[in-house]
């Protein structure tokens, strides 16, 4: 797997985790991943670990890019 593939992975990933944290927010949806409470209102706790999953993504995609430059050089 070639760099550009990986970050193109990472990125993908990221995206996705941050329309998870989408989903978390919505209320009256059923959200999986519930064991307390009623399982339609917002988990917002959920929210901010799937953003900040999308966020290191997108630090990780910024240092497997990074590493290619520096490879050039």
């Amino acid at each position: 797997m070639t760099s550009r593939q990986l970050v193109v992975l990472i990125l993908v990933a990221s995206a996705v985790c941050a329309l998870i944290g989408v989903y978390y927010l919505i209320p009256g949806v059923y959200h999986v991943l519930t064991f307390d409470g009623v399982a339609t209102d917002t988990r917002p706790t959920h929210a901010i670990l799937f953003f900040g999953l999308a966020v290191l993504g997108l630090i990780a995609s910024r240092f497997v890019a990074g590493n290619k430059a520096s490879r050039k050089s």
